[in-house]
This record gives structure tokens, C-alpha cells and sequence, in this order.
């Protein structure tokens, strides 16, 4: 009983292969169809050149939106945009062009643009600063000679990047005289 049972699942699997590889299945039609209208002619055959301009002018004359019956009905013509007047590209042309015309990507471009500006204005705390401080004060009592003093304080702080260190310099000098 065993045995028959082997025979009969080998058959059946052979049955099975043959069976498929008989059959031929496409993704596609395997004829292609033309894409567009051809007109045939008296005979009953296909032109070699189909007749596209009297289909294309029927079309337009059919499709005369200037006598629409809604007078509320938007304008769908595209600002900015000339249809009479085609210009050829090349891939790379257009992708090019598609990709400076693009919204998103300008944003995109905008905000790499004001980060590094935010990264530059926070590197600017390393930047070293000068400072100069003059002061002039005169004071007089009465019945004597008064006294003018002089001082001029300045110095250069730097931070630094590496290490976080900071240098500080600073030259202090005044004056008294009569």
C-alpha cells in the first residue's frame, strides 16, 4: 500500500510539471498595440502614416471652452506658461531645471542657508574682543586748584576652542595733573 501510494504522489507530481511547462504566460500582450488612432482607409488596411491632424482639430473644436454654459467656472490656464512655444530638453536639462524650480527644495536650500548662519554666529563667541575704556574726570574745590585725571584701561579676552580655555590680557593706565 505504501509503494501505490509513492507511485501515485510521483505521477501526480510529473502530471503537474508537464502541465506548466506547457503553459506560456505574459506580463504584457505579446502584439503590441498602437498607441494611437489610425485611421484605415476605403480598402479596410491600415495607413503606414497615420492621419493625426484632422483628429487633433476635431478634438479642439469639440472641446471649445470659450461657450461654457458655467460663467462661474475657474480659468485653467496656467500663469506664466507659453504652450505655443516648446523648447526641447535633455534629461539632465530638465531635471536640472526641475529640481531649481522645486518649492520644497528651495526651502530646503533656505534652511541649510540660515542654520550655517546661526552655526557661524555661535562660533563667534571665540572670536577675541577688545576693549578700551578712556575716562577723563576734573575736580576742583573752591579757593584752590583743581585736578584732572586721567585713565585709559584696555584689554583682549579670547576663548578658546579646543580645551575651553580662556586668556585674558589687560593694560591699566591713568594720569593726575593740575
Amino acid at each position: 500500500m505504501k509503494n501505490l501510494l509513492y507511485t501515485f504522489w510521483l505521477c501526480c507530481c510529473f502530471a503537474t510539471v508537464i502541465g506548466f511547462s506547457n503553459v506560456e504566460v505574459y506580463a504584457q500582450d505579446a502584439e503590441p498595440k498602437p498607441q494611437i488612432a489610425v485611421k484605415t482607409l476605403e480598402t479596410g488596411e491600415k495607413s503606414s502614416k497615420p492621419e493625426i491632424e484632422p483628429l487633433i482639430t476635431k478634438i479642439k473644436e469639440s472641446a471649445d471652452f470659450s461657450t461654457t454654459s458655467n460663467l462661474n467656472a475657474p480659468n485653467l490656464n496656467r500663469v506664466g506658461i507659453q504652450t505655443t512655444q516648446t523648447v526641447p530638453l535633455s534629461l539632465n536639462e530638465a531635471i536640472r531645471k526641475a529640481l531649481e524650480n522645486n518649492n520644497n527644495i528651495e526651502v530646503a536650500r533656505d534652511d541649510v542657508r540660515f542654520q550655517e548662519t546661526q552655526l557661524r554666529s555661535l562660533l563667534g563667541a571665540y572670536d577675541p574682543v577688545l576693549s578700551v575704556t578712556p575716562n577723563f574726570s576734573r575736580s576742583s574745590s573752591t579757593g584752590s586748584d583743581g585736578s584732572n585725571d586721567f585713565r585709559v584701561d584696555a584689554g583682549v579676552n579670547k576663548l578658546f576652542e579646543r580645551g575651553g580655555g580662556s586668556i585674558n590680557t589687560f593694560f591699566n593706565n591713568s594720569q593726575t595733573g593740575n
